[in-house]
């Protein structure tokens, strides 16, 4: 399980990852106020990057932080627990460069060329790519919030869910995230002491019909009764909650399988049709609430009977 230290490391490399994204997304945008947005957040990412080594290597402590950034790059540069293992920051002279444009921007409105767009796209992503590789062993254009989850078969299926997203394929995509999120709720449904999971109404063997619609109807109000507490006891948004239902398909859990059904109202209804932006949205909501769960020190994970179901997975 990750430790609460690494938790923090890793949002800050993921925040320094965002910053990176938005200052892309303003750079290729016309218009001044998105050149100087894009120049300060191409900065940001850096200076959140290297604020991330100072306190991983316990260069400084966090409440020490507030430092001119050429001390910030001397002071890693010289750390000896660092030179002894021959790391030295990349690219020195451009991303000093960037912070001159940078502090032009802040501190009096300038607006950048669009000639110098291109160069600190190029410089920033190089720079980025080479200190999470260098100081963290990550991969800057595969790093994401998946790496912030502990347990590797909900990792794989998040990843397996970001998969089908890219290719387009929501429905799958929609699969992989909701089956992810309601392995994850096992965790807190022990805690609490609430079983979600039942066994499908078939395999109880009931033989009368009217008793198993009965006994199917008594299960159903049951199982949504404590899917809501669980759920809500964590802080979760009961809107967003409402929306994650509305988007993503039914799961019926048997013993060591389960079967994914797909309501009509995610097909058909108003404002819940499969969307790239309403399968981008269950994906993030997703994962946000297993780091959220991680976080009040419960260790969400794949059930152990259905490990075998993940460890099948192509990824």
């Amino acid at each position: 399980m990750i430790n609460t230290e690494e938790k923090l490391n890793l949002r800050r490399l993921l925040l320094c990852k965002q910053l990176y994204k938005h200052a892309l997304n303003h750079s290729y945008q016309k218009g001044a106020i998105n050149k100087m947005i894009a120049v300060h957040n191409f900065h940001n990412s850096i200076e959140i990057l290297l604020k991330a080594i100072v306190l991983k290597y316990e260069i400084r402590g966090e409440k020490q932080l507030n430092i001119e950034f050429e001390v910030l790059l001397t002071e890693i540069d010289k750390f000896e627990g660092l030179k002894s293992k021959n790391l030295k920051l990349s690219y020195r002279q451009d991303i000093r460069n960037l912070n001159q444009s940078r502090n032009l921007v802040q501190h009096h409105a300038y607006e950048p060329e669009d000639s110098t767009m291109e160069l600190w796209r190029v410089i920033t992503k190089k720079f980025c790519t080479k200190t999470f590789n260098d100081y963290f062993d990550f991969d800057f254009e595969k790093f994401s919030s998946i790496d912030m989850i502990s347990d590797s078969n909900l990792k794989k299926l998040l990843k397996m869910s970001w998969k089908c997203f890219e290719e387009n394929d929501f429905k799958r995509s929609l699969h992989y995230s909701r089956v992810a999120f309601d392995f994850a709720l096992d965790s807190i449904s022990n805690i609490l002491s609430l079983k979600t999971y039942s066994p499908i109404i078939d395999d109880l063997n009931i033989q009368n019909e009217e008793t198993q619609k009965a006994v199917s109807y008594l299960q159903n109000e049951i199982l949504n009764s404590k899917y809501f507490a669980s759920v809500l006891s964590t802080g979760t948004s009961f809107i967003e909650l409402l929306k994650f239902e509305n988007w993503t398909p039914r799961i019926l859990f048997g013993e060591s399988t389960y079967i994914i059904h797909f309501a009509s109202n995610t097909e058909t209804a108003p404002g819940y049709e499969i969307t790239k932006e309403s399968t981008n949205w269950v994906f993030d909501f997703t994962i946000e609430q297993i780091i959220n769960w991680q976080l009040y020190g419960i260790d969400p994970k794949v059930p152990a009977r259905y490990e075998k179901l993940v460890t099948k997975i192509e990824e």
